[in-house]
């Protein structure tokens, strides 16, 4: 069976037990339940820091991105509308509206 992309936040299913590619699309489903679920962003940066931590989530208001650091890179995730997120530095619950973070 081929694997797919769920409705919601984009999580990919559909694979037969078994079948090639399951590890690395669950690694990868499983950052992404652990960024977007709760969403707490350290702030809204028109460019990532320089020496980002492990852990360090950031949107990027350039593109509205949600960008995590993960395992010594970023892993960028495309806001779907309806997403809310909390912004630490400015304090306040964001929502993404289709085309901003607001």
């Amino acid at each position: 069976m081929a694997a797919r992309t769920l409705p919601g936040i984009g999580l990919t299913g559909g694979r037969a037990a078994g079948e090639d590619g399951w590890a690395e699309e669950m690694n990868a489903n499983l950052l992404r339940l652990s960024v977007l679920t709760q969403l707490s962003v350290i702030s809204r940066v028109a460019s990532l820091p320089a020496s980002p931590a492990d852990g360090d989530i950031y949107i990027v208001t350039a593109d509205s991105r949600v960008a995590a650091r993960d395992a010594g890179a970023w892993v960028y995730f495309a806001p779907i509308e309806g997403w809310s997120a909390w912004d630490r530095d400015a304090n306040v619950r964001l929502t993404y509206n289709g085309t901003a973070w607001v």
